[in-house]
């Protein structure tokens, strides 16, 4: 194995455009930049739309293909996200697209390699230092790429930990199927059966339900031990992914109060992507609510299904009202407390919520289920690439691990 440094293993590495590029809501084409790279999967919920005039300009330099890969190097540093095979992707701010050499690199090992817990260590500590931890396109140049095998077993690994990926990517499927068919069965439900609309704040005001927004932390409160702060941009694909790094000390449990996460929580985000959902699962790490969220507990079941108002959160109908009320003026979309308590949630019989929310319970458990087997198979897929690297397993063994677990 020879020492070699990232500029080495690539054709070619391009810094992203040093500006925004321009919205174009009804655009083909998406400018990913780093809050769109979170997990290393692309969220187009967080890319910019924009248009093949805009597209064209931002990949004047070199326009990204499916084996490239884009790297984040700042806010947050490390992520990195493959081209999809739509091509539609320019690269957004802070990031640097990287054409691996395939004939010193496969492609999905650099990926592997690059997203790999020890890597993104690496990462993070080349470049921490500054008030805002980033890094310069030379400093991607020369990452050292320390342990990088021959050509033929670089294609084995990506085989091994590909077959992760693809059954990640099935239970992805079938968690969006799950979403749907849930989504379809709460709107038949709205149209078959009469419902009174109630705002969230009366319901709050009788005792039913309890709602809060975040904690506003202030630097001095930050340390640990202590629940980490969950941001907006945890809060997506119906999850919470608690990965931040910063924490609310327990010296000031007292003055959290309920802002606490506890299970069965149902989360809103309330500023920059607005009407992000997630349920808080049971054995997730406890978190403090920031002020990007929104945090809602049922009190009284015998008035408010859990299962009933959980599809309502993640319905058509709560997004229609929370896209009327989110636009007050140039800034970015936000919704306050008030406009929270405004909502109207339509409340059937709580014999028609049960029915309803039973099938959505089963739904929400389900889909907890894949995630939580999703994570495993993450976590087995990274754990496997070092012992891969130092020839303490081989790729015939990993082989078999990978059936048995997948």
């Amino acid at each position: 194995m020879t020492r070699l440094i990232l500029d080495n293993l690539c054709s070619v590495i391009v810094d992203c455009a040093h500006k925004t590029a321009p919205l174009d809501e009804f655009g083909g084409y998406f400018a990913v930049g780093t809050p769109a790279m979170r997990g290393n999967v692309i969220d187009y919920s967080e890319a910019r739309r924009i248009s093949k005039s805009t597209f064209d300009d931002w990949t004047a330099r070199l326009r990204p293909r499916v084996g490239d890969l884009l790297l984040a190097r700042e806010a947050p540093v490390g992520p990195v996200v493959r081209i999809p095979p739509a091509e539609n992707v320019a690269p957004g701010q802070r990031t640097v697209l990287l054409r691996p050499n395939p004939s010193v690199v496969d492609s999905r090992f650099l990926y592997y390699y690059l997203i790999s817990p020890e890597r993104q260590r690496e990462l993070l500590a080349k470049a921490s230092g500054s008030t805002v931890p980033h890094l310069n396109v030379a400093d991607v140049r020369i990452f050292p790429m320390s342990g990088v095998p021959h050509l033929s077993k670089q294609h084995a690994i990506a085989d091994v930990l590909g077959a992760f990926d693809d059954k990640i990517a099935a239970n992805k499927h079938a968690i969006a199927s799950a979403r749907e068919l849930s989504d379809v069965r709460f709107r038949r439900a709205l149209q078959s059966y009469p419902a009174r609309r109630t705002t969230l704040g009366e319901l709050v005001d009788h005792g039913v339900l309890g709602l809060g927004d975040g904690y506003r932390t202030k630097r001095s409160e930050h340390g640990t031990p202590g629940p980490r702060i969950l941001r907006a941009a945890d809060v997506r694909d119906f999850r919470i992914f608690p990965d931040g790094a910063e924490y609310v000390s327990n010296d000031y449990r007292t003055r959290i109060g309920a802002k606490v996460s506890r299970s069965g929580d149902i989360v809103l985000t309330t500023k920059g992507t607005v009407g992000r959902v997630a349920i808080v699962p049971a054995r997730m790490e406890e978190v403090v609510y920031s002020p990007q969220t929104c945090y809602f507990r049922i009190f009284k079941e015998d008035v408010v299904d859990f299962g009933y108002l959980a599809a309502w959160f993640n319905s058509r109908d709560l997004a229609d009202q929370l896209a009327i009320v989110m636009h007050k003026s140039d800034m970015a979309p936000y919704v306050n407390l008030q406009d929270i308590r405004s909502l109207r949630a339509p409340l059937p019989e709580i014999s028609v919520q049960r029915d309803e929310g039973s099938f959505q319970r089963s739904a929400i458990e389900s889909i907890h289920a894949l995630s939580s087997e999703n994570d495993a198979l993450a976590g087995a897929r990274d754990e496997l690439l070092p012992l891969l690297l130092a020839g303490r397993i081989g790729v015939r063994d990993a082989e078999k691990v990978v059936e048995e677990v997948v």
